[in-house]
């Protein structure tokens, strides 16, 4: 994955990286979200477990994905935190996440479903399968075409650089 790392909004779109796998997650309405279903958009995922903070939220990438939110037309993103836990995070347990952050169902999901299925999509993007206190949340951004053309590695990336890089992967021919 290192060939696809920007860890600045000064870079440029990585050249297309890995094809995402075809997987099918189940979002916090209940409803099943075949990843392929979002070609077309530039989507932007990150990994999360309800239960990675001692309020049982993980609130600095909400709070990013927030923003990004606010700023990036439905018509073209999407924004989508994936549970590393979906033993514990059922859709209802996303359910009341999303609302707490206000989450907009046509932009931002919280997805969870097969633990095999996670992992595949998870092991494709280069994320761990579990977060450790000291590791690093990446961003990763997924062109029109599902493939890899983007990765923001650290947990310190703003929310003004993901919007730079999704923007600049969605006006690449």
């Amino acid at each position: 994955m290192a060939a696809f790392a920007i860890t600045g909004s000064a870079q440029t779109p990585a050249a297309s990286g890995p094809l995402i796998p075809n997987v099918t997650l189940i979002d916090e309405r209940g409803a099943l979200t075949p990843l392929a279903a979002l070609k077309g958009r530039v989507v932007l995922v990150s990994f999360f477990s309800s239960t990675d903070s001692p309020g049982g939220t993980c609130t600095a990438v909400a709070g990013k994905f927030l923003y990004l939110q606010r700023h990036l037309p439905a018509s073209g993103y999407r924004l989508l935190e994936i549970t590393r836990d979906p033993e514990r995070d059922s859709p209802q347990r996303l359910a009341a996440y999303a609302k707490l952050f206000a989450s907009d169902p046509r932009v931002w999901s919280f997805l969870t479903g097969d633990r095999r299925q996670i992992d595949l999509l998870a092991k494709t993007l280069g994320a761990s399968r579990r977060r450790k206190l000291e590791q690093d949340e990446p961003l990763f951004v997924i062109d029109a075409t599902g493939h890899v053309a983007g990765v923001l590695k650290t947990s310190g990336w703003s929310p003004e650089d993901a919007l730079d890089l999704a923007t600049r992967v969605r006006a690449k021919p």
